[in-house]
């Protein structure tokens, strides 16, 4: 019975490490290929301009049929404009602050010359006022957010509340739209180190002292969370917010506009040796991740002798036999790339269930139950 347990505990903790690269691998490819700034950007467009955008068409191109003026006007607004890592480029987060800040300095500008006051509180009542009666939707909300604020201050914060609370499930609709990318990376992890859960298993199973080195390293783990916090909720992308952060402070304070173009080109050179440095990091850390189960002597990977078994199989080997060992390569993938999917903190839960019943089973002197 303690070798299934072993067995089991050692296919979840290998399942466990693969998530975390398949999770590497997708914030790689979110980050480099801008997903998350396209996918806020239609967020916003849904926003301001009420441009409907379904299911995975929030991470395609940014360009939509249908005006979108008001999201171009507030993409292209100090506050959010300097948000974004190159002059070209998306802003990937926008902070509550700065949004308000935008779309009241925005919406307080549309009120005519002869009728601005020194307010910009007044002068968004008034611009509110003039506007049609079949204005966006994301005036009627402010209307009411004006109607119940007594001043700019007071106003601010309900704006930034409110764009929070969308923002919340904006987080939603990118954690829905990665699940297809999430299931093809899995895919592709699985095939490039050919992770066949039917061969490995056998494997673990027959293999005393791999099952054991496996199911002591899964017990390690469990006892903490720190691989798991350090890789899936990792800062490694935390250095690109806080390089661009810094930049932004000094284009606010820039005295002329020479000093805020030498700023911007110091910005665009200083991200892309922190993006750089990002791939670099995840890259590494993905390569340990791997290690700690290629030092296993696991039968991963691809060689001419894999090959060759899975092929031709020992003589004598009828054609038959090798439909067979490829039908069961197949679902040993399939299964790999399902269970890879569903994400490493969901498999640390299940290894550390497994841990304790494993530990239950251990009476204090050591002996086995």
């Amino acid at each position: 019975m303690n070798a299934y347990l072993e067995t089991g505990l050692s296919l979840v903790f290998i399942i466990f490490i693969f998530s975390i690269i398949a999770y590497i691998l997708q914030e790689i490819l979110a980050v480099n290929l801008q997903y998350r700034g396209r996918l806020l950007w239609r967020s916003i467009a849904q926003l301001l301009d009420g441009i409907q955008v379904k299911g995975r068409d929030l991470g395609k191109k940014r360009n939509v049929a249908g005006g979108h003026l008001n999201t171009d006007a507030l993409f292209n607004h100090p506050q959010i404009k300097t948000l974004a890592k190159e002059p070209d480029k998306l802003p990937s987060y926008i902070p509550s602050a700065n949004f308000a800040l935008a779309v009241m300095d925005l919406v307080g500008k549309k009120v005519p010359e002869d009728k601005k006051t020194a307010s910009l509180f007044n002068n968004i009542q008034l611009a509110l006022q003039d506007m049609p009666e079949d204005k966006e939707a994301i005036f009627v909300v402010l209307e009411n957010l004006v109607a119940t604020s007594a001043g700019s201050k007071e106003l601010q914060q309900k704006i930034e509340d409110w764009f929070n609370d969308y923002m919340t499930r904006v987080t939603g609709w990118y954690k829905s739209n990665t699940v297809v990318t999430v299931r093809l990376i899995a895919l592709g992890v699985t095939l490039f180190f050919n992770i066949n859960v039917v061969s490995i298993s056998k494997e673990i199973f027959r293999n005393a002292q791999l099952r054991g080195v496996l199911s002591n390293a899964a017990m390690d783990v469990a006892a903490n969370r720190q691989l798991l916090q350090k890789n899936v909720n990792d800062s490694r992308a935390a250095s690109l917010d806080s390089t661009n952060a810094i930049y932004e402070r000094l284009l606010q304070h820039a005295p002329t506009r020479q000093d805020s173009l030498l700023i911007t080109q110091q910005r665009s050179a200083a991200l892309s040796a922190a993006l750089q440095d990002y791939n670099r990091n995840a890259l590494a850390a993905a390569d340990s991740l791997y290690q700690q189960l290629a030092d296993t002597q696991l039968p991963l990977g691809w060689n001419a002798d894999i090959l060759k078994k899975l092929f031709v199989g020992a003589p004598p080997s009828a054609a038959g036999h090798t439909l067979v060992r490829i039908f069961w390569a197949l679902v040993g993938w399939l299964i790999a790339a399902g269970c890879i999917s569903m994400g490493a903190p969901f498999w640390f839960d299940v290894m550390v269930k497994l841990v304790n019943v494993r530990r239950a089973g251990l009476v204090p002197d050591g002996k086995k139950t």
